[in-house]
């Protein structure tokens, strides 16, 4: 489990603005990514589980700490 967490708080630290804002600019991301957002986006409660719902995500400023 202290494995896991690590590992999660390691990619926290990895995820930039300037990542988060060449994600926000595919317009077709690789299927894995877009799938680890759709999952990210309906964890998150939003009723859109798509591309445009996970790039609107991502604009928010507090978008990387309301991962952690």
């Amino acid at each position: 489990m202290q494995a896991a967490q690590q590992e999660i708080e390691e990619s926290q630290e990895a995820l930039t603005k300037a990542s988060i804002l060449e994600l926000r600019g595919m317009a077709k991301p690789h299927p894995l990514i877009e799938k680890a957002l759709s999952i990210v986006v309906a964890l998150r409660g939003f009723k859109q589980v798509n591309w445009n719902t996970a790039k609107e995500m991502m604009a928010k400023p507090s978008f990387k700490i309301e991962l952690m």
